[in-house]
């Protein structure tokens, strides 16, 4: 295990532990809470070094994001995607220390199959799995 002594970490989704002791306000729904949260952080932090993506929805909601987007897409998409492109100062700067080891790390999970209907079949062994994976 490397040595994190001095480094800086973000973790999103944290609600509680350490999470509720230690956070920052965002709503990754929404760009301007983001944003907001990205100023608050570069006021405390002048470096990052690992960002780590865990906040998530899941949920089959189809209802929309300013009337455009599904929930899911922007809270497991676009939300991160925004944050780490605001977050980038932070990461070249820390890139900049002495053995810098920058990392963005994502997390995922399977909740997704959870919400497939039962006869869905979808095998990686070739290109045709993106043929009617499910079938009628």
């Amino acid at each position: 295990m490397p040595d994190l002594n001095g480094k800086v970490a973000v973790v999103t989704g944290g609600s509680s532990g350490i999470g509720l002791e230690t956070y920052l306000v965002m709503d990754l729904y929404d760009p301007v809470s983001i944003t907001h949260a990205v100023e608050e952080l570069k006021r405390k932090e002048t470096r990052l070094h690992i960002p780590i993506n865990n906040a998530a929805a899941s949920t089959s909601s189809t209802m929309l994001v300013d009337g455009k987007y599904e929930q899911h897409m922007v809270a497991n998409h676009m939300g991160p995607f925004i944050l780490i492109n605001h977050l980038v100062p932070l990461l070249e700067a820390a890139a900049k220390d002495r053995d810098a080891d920058v990392r963005i790390v994502n997390l995922s999970s399977t909740a997704m199959n959870s919400m497939l209907p039962a006869n869905f079949s979808f095998n990686f062994d070739s290109p045709t799995c993106f043929k009617n994976p499910v079938t009628s």
